[in-house]
């Protein structure tokens, strides 16, 4: 849903500036840039989800390796990213 709300963004800016009463829900351009931060954040959640949701039920086998994956994915967005973000993580 939050994927295709970033893509629809021309014609949300649109809808937006039609109405004067819908200005305050305009989003600025860092907030629009944080949502494209956060998808990159759940891509790797949603493709362990497809690949979970495959099965009527999920053994160690298939989790151990998926978690270890998203360990290093994120390891990788958090320690190796050269934005400063203000994410934290506990």
């Amino acid at each position: 849903m939050l994927r295709r709300y970033v893509d629809l963004r021309p014609a949300v800016e649109m809808y937006i500036a039609s109405d004067d009463s819908l200005k305050q829900y305009a989003l600025l351009n860092a907030e629009w840039e944080l949502l494209d931060e956060l998808l990159k954040l759940f891509k790797p959640l949603y493709i362990a989800t497809v690949g979970f949701s495959q099965y009527k039920y999920v053994s160690i086998s298939l989790t151990l390796p998926i978690y270890i994956g998203l360990l290093k994915v994120f390891t990788y967005i958090f320690i190796y990213s050269k934005r400063e973000t203000n994410f934290k993580c506990f």
